[in-house]
């Protein structure tokens, strides 16, 4: 007796055949899915990460910009403080002052005559 039953090369029915590709197809739509979720998840990781990056960026600098202006305004009363203690001096002692300045304007005459 011959069979009129068609079969597949690995002994499956045609209607054993799909159900196995479409049992494959399945597999391979939720891999896919499961991987567009992970790079989703990964996106948005990211994401957050360079956002609190970006965050002690603004931070850091704005840490800096205070400290820096504070140090500024530190120097400022420090040296206008040192202009003041000067001229109380010179009014002290204008002729040391005076001694001083011609002292001074001496060294820097042979400083730069020796120069030419």
């Amino acid at each position: 007796m011959a069979n009129n039953k068609t079969t597949t090369t690995e002994g499956q029915s045609p209607n054993e055949h799909k159900k196995v590709q479409s049992s494959g197809e399945s597999r391979k739509e939720a891999i896919a899915d499961k991987a567009r979720d992970a790079a989703t998840t990964a996106q948005e990781t990211v994401r957050g990460a360079v956002a609190t990056a970006e965050q002690q960026v603004r931070d850091a600098a704005d840490t800096v910009a205070e400290r820096t202006s504070h140090m500024v305004e530190v120097g400022s009363e420090r040296a206008s403080a040192m202009q003041t203690e000067f001229d109380d001096m010179v009014r002290r002692n204008p002729t040391a002052a005076v001694l001083g300045a011609v002292g001074v304007g001496v060294l820097l005459g042979l400083a730069l005559r020796g120069r030419h």
